[in-house]
């Protein structure tokens, strides 16, 4: 087996890396020997797969265990079976993301575990079973430009320094507990969970589009984390970080407050998105006059003091849902969602003169003590 890498034209690392990522997928005019592109390389060798040219190979990973740090590997149009382990700095391109298409068949499809990494002119799909469609366990990567159809499974992000741009995730959510990670232009689709932030600082969340999904923080450490421009089915993804005393009425498709005292979030109506309102680490908030449907998570609240009074939360997978102290639900209607209002290690609420109706669970308790539960019409 042998590669055509030094027949290719050389301008340079700089030049062919920004030909990777911004003609990624477009083959070039002009051809070397059978269906070998003529393109721009990097320092290292190029290396091709599929196509009718003599010597290409016909799996990605051989062609990958046969490179060195530096190198190419090209991939023509076709699908190819097997799950790909990037363990050398390379570049990884696909002729055509819609056309080049990787199906895995074990626990994740592709795993890069290398630092330096250009990934992109890909679709990756899972074979049945599920797990990670793709994960990104080291640093410094690039992953751009691909299309994840993975049901089922998630994508983990658990390194640093990486850039997750301009995908397609559709089934999946980017289960993130990496630090100064920047992922930016996705359009994110699924029925539950969007992006998944746990025990990860200083990462970049701008200019995504999510659809029937949306941001969820664990109740984890974390913070530091810029979340800009991003919207939910077309509206505003609202993620207000360390600020006080304000009033937000505005039209929101999602509401986040981190690390917040004294904001009033009023008369929203958001829809089928994974969690309507959350508030993490944030005290004397108050929810009020909203209608909150048809999401994963109505209202999550993590937090000390705060009130949430007069909403009507209906046809949520969990409608509020409390895991801090001393705080007030009141007056609100919540009617048919799987759990009503659940209680999580909390202490010190009060919940009164709340309308529960039609919920598989009406009040779930649990490890919580000292609440108070007045005036409530099952």
């Amino acid at each position: 087996m042998y590669h055509r890498g030094k027949t290719v034209n050389r301008k340079g690392l700089a030049f062919g890396i920004i030909l990777v990522f911004v003609g990624a997928g477009v083959i070039p005019a002009i051809a070397q020997g059978s269906e070998k592109p003529l393109v721009p390389a990097s320092n290292g060798e190029w290396w091709y797969v599929g196509g009718s040219g003599p010597g290409n190979y016909t799996k990605i990973q051989a062609a990958i265990d046969n490179t060195s740090d530096g190198d190419t590997v090209f991939v023509f149009n076709g699908t190819y079976v097997g799950y790909v382990i990037i363990n050398k700095a390379i570049n990884l391109i696909g002729e055509d993301k819609n056309t080049t298409i990787i199906i895995g068949f074990f626990a994740y499809t592709i795993s890069i575990v290398t630092d330096w990494v250009n990934m992109s002119g890909f679709t990756i799909q899972n074979g049945g079973r599920l797990g990670e469609g793709v994960r990104i366990d080291s640093s410094d990567n690039h992953f751009i430009n691909n299309i994840i159809h993975t049901p089922g499974d998630r994508i983990r992000l658990s390194g640093c320094n990486n850039t997750i741009s301009g995908n397609t995730f559709e089934g999946t959510y980017i289960f993130l507990s990496g630090d100064n990670n920047t992922i930016s232009g996705n359009s994110i689709t699924n029925n539950y969970y969007g992006i998944y932030l746990i025990d990860s600082y200083d990462n970049i969340i701008a200019n995504n589009s999510f659809f029937n999904s949306g941001l969820f923080i664990s109740d984890d450490i974390f913070g530091d984390n810029i979340v800009r421009n991003n919207t939910v089915n077309g509206k505003p993804l609202v993620y207000i970080d360390n600020e006080s005393d304000m009033v937000f009425d505005a039209d929101a498709g999602q509401i986040v407050l981190a690390y917040c005292t004294n904001i009033s979030v009023q008369n929203q109506e958001i829809f089928n998105t994974t969690v309507g309102i959350q508030i993490w680490e944030s005290n004397t908030c108050v929810i009020s006059g909203s209608t909150i449907a048809g999401n994963h998570y109505g209202i999550c609240l993590y937090g000390w003091n705060n009130t949430i009074h007069d909403n009507i939360v209906i046809n949520n997978h969990d409608a509020i849902r409390l895991s801090g102290d001393y705080n007030t639900i009141s007056g609100n209607s919540v009617s048919n969602n799987l759990s009503g209002i659940s209680l999580n290690c909390s202490s010190g609420n009060t919940i009164s003169g709340n309308s529960i109706s039609k919920n598989r669970q009406g009040i779930y308790i649990v490890s919580s003590i000292n609440n108070t539960i007045l005036k409530t019409i099952f």
